[in-house]
């Protein structure tokens, strides 16, 4: 591990955020700090890889995992422009090119399970505009629905106003 243990300046140490972390999660003993990635997800069947700069949404690995596994390719591969490629693996496929013995997982994927390739529209839904707050002459404004002849209606209609006559008695 580069963090070490014992004292240490804290304002100019250059791994702050990360002894931070540690401090943070030290209680918590699902989660263990990596010095590296490992080379499987095992056991999580998915791992996905991606800028931090654009988030991931729930709809967003949804649609990924669904375009993985409905061609069963073993990497999915998704152009953010400028961010860099977002990457979806499975598993299954990165063990059984890891048991091939190849050298070049990606090579070893292209030719086993194949490679997919993706933009960012087909995975990562539009922005949603947020609506327009109505104006306070609008807000305003009192809603008169129109009468409604069914039969639940006109039953509480005649229930209200028979309660109505009953007070006024």
């Amino acid at each position: 591990s580069r963090l070490s243990a014992g004292r240490h300046p804290v304002l100019g140490d250059p791994s702050f955020e990360l002894r931070r972390m540690r401090e943070y999660f030290a209680h918590d003993e699902r989660i263990v700090l990596a010095e590296e990635v490992a080379p499987t997800p095992e056991p999580t069947p998915f791992r996905y890889t991606g800028p931090v700069s654009v988030p991931l949404g729930r709809q967003t690995l949804e649609r990924m995992i669904a375009a993985v596994q409905e061609d069963r390719s073993g990497l999915l591969v998704v152009d953010l422009g400028e961010e860099g490629p977002a990457t979806l693996e499975r598993a299954e496929a990165l063990g059984r090119a890891r048991l091939l013995g190849a050298d070049d997982v990606v090579t070893s994927l292209k030719a086993t399970h194949g490679v997919r390739h993706g933009t960012r529209e087909e995975f990562w839904p539009a922005p949603r505009r947020q609506a327009a707050r109505p104006s306070p002459a609008k807000a305003a404004k009192p809603c008169v629905s129109q009468p409604s002849s069914s039969r639940a209606t006109r039953s509480l209609r005649s229930r209200l106003g028979a309660a109505l006559r009953e007070l006024r008695a």
